[in-house]
């Protein structure tokens, strides 16, 4: 017990001090950026006295006529407050944990939904592919994971849109957005199911293009583990080929998918750019382009902040549950 303390106490720390470190680099990142916000909300023609009088009453209102330093240590304290600041340009004056939630929901939907899809579908065509090691299920698994690994999401996204949600084609999809223009009533069937069928096609790209990771790793794993001598011994007493596979096999062959596992389910929040500013999907990750197309640092650095720390706890119950999951970790 005590060395369980000690080590979830160095895990702790260690935790804290990366979050820091994450959140000064997320103040000097967005700070070193080209551009001017202050510009972004000036309006275009002209630079009279009447405009640069307006550049420096936002620069003092925003506090960027401040030394770096003094922003600085206003930024950490905003932080520690729970403050995530207000948006620039992109809805002025709106706070920026507005902003975000009012994205999360559609974020989860499709990078969460996406995410666990392609874990479970990544992870049961390793196995059947592994099992079946040579044989021609085996082939056409790791011939189909290696050619949707190999290909840009961008690029299957816009296969999608061309082929499914075009007139020349195959209009069975919208072809943007979240909703309809006219959404049925909030929290009915109808509303569910409009939901589903806008998210349907960038779903889809989000499974096709992520699961292939999973699957390539469980099966490599798992064909590594059917060598060792303990599964020899296995066979040996006995036990049958499903047995096998679940007592020895997959408990072993899984600790690798763990790191990968963490590492995706914390990108979560972050959604996926190149996806939804396709087909503008107004999650996280549509927000965040818009953020950096309109040169809102405040809101960046909030999007930034939050998918950095979901990504540090994520990492952080890795390597707890990796002390349960192998008993070489608590020794």
């Amino acid at each position: 017990m005590a060395g369980l303390r000690r080590y979830l106490a160095m895990r702790f720390l260690y935790l804290a001090i990366t979050f820091f470190i994450v959140i000064s680099f997320n103040f000097f990142l967005f700070h070193i950026l080209p551009g001017d916000p202050a510009r972004m909300l000036v309006p275009r023609g002209g630079v009279g006295g009447g405009n640069e009088s307006l550049l420096n009453i936002i620069k003092e209102h925003w506090g960027l006529d401040k030394p770096l330093h003094e922003q600085y240590v206003r930024f950490l304290v905003q932080v520690v407050q729970g403050d995530l600041g207000i948006s620039m340009t992109y809805r002025p004056g709106r706070d920026v944990e507005d902003i975000i939630l009012r994205a999360l929901p559609l974020t989860l939907l499709l990078a969460g939904a996406g995410t666990l899809l392609a874990i479970w579908a990544g992870f049961r065509l390793g196995v059947i592919s592994a099992v079946r090691l040579g044989r021609p299920s085996d082939t056409s698994i790791t011939l189909s994971s290696l050619v949707f690994y190999s290909v840009p999401t961008f690029v299957l996204a816009i296969f999608l849109l061309t082929f499914l949600a075009t007139r020349r084609y195959f209009s069975f999809f919208p072809i943007q957005g979240a909703q309809s223009p006219l959404p049925p009533e909030a929290w009915t069937i109808a509303w569910l199911g409009d939901i589903l069928w806008h998210a349907a096609l960038p779903l889809s790209v989000y499974v096709l293009g992520y699961f292939a990771e999973f699957s390539l790793i469980m099966r490599n794993s798992l064909v590594d583990v059917y060598t060792e001598d303990y599964i020899l011994t296995a066979r040996a007493k006995g036990l049958s080929g499903r047995e096998v596979l679940r007592r020895h096999a997959v408990p072993n062959a899984r600790l690798p998918l763990v790191t990968v596992v963490a590492f995706s389910i914390g990108w979560i929040l972050s959604g996926d750019i190149v996806i939804q500013e396709i087909f503008s999907y107004p999650g996280l990750g549509y927000t965040t382009w818009e953020a950096i197309a309109m040169r809102d640092y405040t809101l960046l650095q909030g999007v930034f902040l939050i998918s950095a720390a979901v990504m540090l706890v994520a990492n952080f119950s890795a390597d707890i549950l990796y002390r349960y999951l192998d008993p070489r970790v608590r020794q």
